[in-house]
């Protein structure tokens, strides 16, 4: 710079010191600011005065720093009180630290000299890829993370020798994760105006995670693409998970279905594979699959897949088979297949079956060989027999069956003959009273059970007795077998029976334990004959013929039903007329005098169709001042015979003509006759 224009620039100070002492002190109107610059690249620091009255100068790292043409220049007009530095060629030796903008006194009599804040310029230097270290040790990018589901883990994103230090941000495939890390710089020790940026992610994963990426990114503006990123597979290592297929869902039948159970099982690292059957303490298989072929009732269980690895053990899965399978008879009895036993006495049978589901039980009971029909006895696996009579004999067989996929399945045993010894017994007999027609024969049959068999049977009625096996004139007796063991039917027979043959008939058996009877009562009708039936026909109808003369005769004299009641005669209905009298409320008697206003009704206009006269009809005769007669009768309920029809007289023609003239209709006559009514 020249004296010139030192002497130049002084006149302008005191000019500016002047006009700050009148206007007020220099002060900064922008500060510098925090500023990055890439390598070899150019950065503006911006300081702006109001009222500049002192010299600007910039100061970085407290020391001085002059202006160098191509490398340090101003960057705005310092006439106008812009004092910003431009820094050319940046480089990170020379240009990267604190700088401070500051002023000069207005005077040295002022104090207003100025010193700026601090201000960082940062020399971008590209740090080296990020790393992730975990448990101390670095893992190579695109390899495995080992890591256990649920239990938290540290990981470690490193990113080094930059400036500034980068930013260092956390993802799991897509998701962000950025806020469970914390991150914190470091300068390097081998060269303090580099950084290291550590990120520590702590994280739970879970089995969801496993075969993911997890990834660092580090964003820096000196990067070429601004960001580079670590990834790594994360492997998750959790419990097994056991899922069961095959469980049944219908019936299976033993020996027809077959059943396949299997166990499948997710787990990081691959479990191992146990079955149990339930009951049992030894590991029924360690393969995946179970498989019954065809199933069994041996198969029938409940089973428990369990899967464990070194990171835990599964919950135990269950699958239940239920194999269906008909009844089979184990045992029966008594074994000797034979029962005897006392007449009145118990007895007991049993049978034990095993099928699944559970068997239904039913005794049967034939009274005989070969009986077409079978009686239910029983429906429990033991039958107690109280009271045995002789219905109680005959072969007894246990049936049972059960139900699977909708069929019956079903199994007898072999039948056990009952055998009831005792005193005579009478079986139930179906009719106690015997009615046949005098002349025919009678038949008495009565049916009983002996064991031993009878040593003495005899029939008995009054003060006769007749043997078995023999017979007395009309009565002959006979003794038939019965297809029940130890049963005989008794029979006598009574020829052409007569009225006096009616009575009790009582059969008598005994036998070494005892003795029984039964009666039977004979009842004797007489035969009805033809000729009977025909005067029954005849005199029938001789009462019919006889009851329609009478009505016919009640009819024609009036009689009965028939008749009249009261004393009605038609000359009462003159007398009433003649009586006369005014209109009731418009349907009373019609009287005035006149030519029409007397006069007696014929009978047969009683029966005559009343005419219901119309308004108008009414209006007209109202104004010719004609008078029309009505009738309103009651009639008594018996019927009256002859002619009541009125007969118009003279007079009533005149007015006839004189209506037919106007109306161009006869008129009709009416008349009211009120009578009390008479009580039939």
């Amino acid at each position: 710079m020249s004296r010139h224009d030192a002497a130049e620039g002084g006149e302008k100070r005191k000019t500016w010191h002047a006009t700050g002492v009148a206007e007020g002190t220099q002060q900064f109107e922008k500060e510098p600011s925090y500023t990055e610059v890439n390598p070899r690249g150019e950065a503006t620091l911006h300081c702006r005065i109001f009222n500049l009255m002192g010299e600007c100068s910039w100061q970085k790292d407290g020391l001085p720093t002059g202006i160098y043409p191509g490398k340090y220049e101003w960057a705005g007009d310092r006439e106008k009180g812009d004092c910003s530095l431009k820094i050319l060629n940046a480089d990170l030796n020379y240009d990267d630290g604190e700088w401070k903008c500051q002023v000069t006194a207005s005077a040295f009599t002022l104090r207003d000299a100025l010193t700026s804040t601090t201000a960082r310029l940062v020399v971008r230097v590209p740090p080296n890829s990020p790393q992730i270290e975990y448990k101390t040790h670095q893992v190579i990018e695109g390899n495995q993370l080992s890591a256990q589901e649920l239990k938290p883990a540290t990981v470690k994103c490193i990113s080094r020798f930059g400036n500034p230090p980068a930013g260092l941000r956390w993802f799991i495939g897509e998701e962000d994760v950025t806020k469970a890390s914390t991150q914190r710089n470091f300068t390097e020790t081998e060269d303090e105006r580099k950084w290291r940026a550590e990120s520590v992610l702590e994280y739970t994963f879970n089995k969801e995670d496993h075969e993911k990426k997890l990834r660092c990114l580090a964003f820096h503006e000196a990067y070429d693409a601004r960001t580079r990123e670590v990834q790594l597979i994360l492997d998750i290592q959790y419990a097994p998970i056991v899922r069961l297929e095959g469980i049944p869902q219908q019936e299976v039948e033993e020996n027809v279905d077959d059943v396949s159970l299997h166990c499948k099982v997710d787990s990081n690292p691959p479990g191992n594979i146990v079955w149990r059957k339930s009951g049992h303490e030894s590991i029924f298989s360690f393969s995946e699959t179970l498989d019954f072929r065809p199933v069994v009732r041996d198969t029938t269980g409940t089973y428990v897949c369990e899967a464990k690895n070194n990171v835990g053990e599964s919950k135990g899965l269950t699958a239940t088979i239920d194999v269906k399978y008909a009844p089979v008879i184990k045992r029966y009895g008594p074994s000797s297949r034979k029962v005897s036993a006392a007449l009145g006495n118990e007895t007991i049978l049993t049978c034990e079956a095993e099928s699944n589901p559970p068997p239904s039980y039913q005794w049967l009971q034939k009274p005989y060989e070969n009986a077409q029909v079978a009686y239910i006895r029983g429906r429990n696996a033991t039958l107690r027999l109280t009271n045995l009579s002789y219905e109680h004999q005959g072969l007894y067989a246990c049936s049972v069956a059960n139900v699977i996929k909708g069929r019956e399945r079903k199994i007898q045993s072999e039948a056990i003959a009952l055998h009831v010894r005792g005193a005579p017994q009478f079986l139930p007999s179906r009719e106690a009273v015997v009615t046949v027609a005098r002349g025919e024969d009678a038949e008495l049959s009565l049916t009983f059970c002996a064991d031993p068999e009878p040593r003495s049977m005899s029939w008995e009625w009054g003060s006769l007795a007749l043997e078995m096996g023999s017979w007395r004139g009309k009565y002959h007796t006979q003794l038939l077998p019965d297809r029940r063991q130890g049963c005989h039917e008794a029979k006598l027979t009574i020829k052409e029976v007569e009225m006096v043959d009616a009575r009790k008939y009582t059969f008598l058996v005994k036998n070494e334990h005892g003795e029984d009877s039964s009666f039977l009562e004979l009842h004797i009708k007489e035969q009805v004959t033809i000729t009977t039936v025909i005067g029954i026909v005849i005199g029938c109808a001789l009462v019919l013929v006889l009851a329609l003369l009478l009505l016919l005769y009640a009819f024609k004299a009036e009689k009965w039903c028939f008749s009249q009641r009261g004393d009605f005669k038609p000359s009462d209905i003159t007398t009433e007329l003649e009586k006369g009298g005014g209109q009731k409320n418009g349907r009373g008697l019609v009287g005035g005098k006149g030519p029409g206003s007397g006069g007696a009704i014929p009978p047969d206009a009683l029966y005559a169709v009343p005419h219901k006269a119309t308004s108008d009809h009414d209006k007209s005769n109202g104004e010719g001042g004609k008078n029309i007669i009505y009738a309103d009768l009651q009639l008594p309920r018996s019927s009256n015979n002859g002619s009541m029809r009125i007969r118009p007289s003279p007079s009533n023609g005149q007015q006839q003509q004189q209506i037919q003239h106007g109306a161009h209709r006869s008129p009709t006559e009416y008349a009211q006759i009120s009578f009390q009514r008479a009580d039939v």
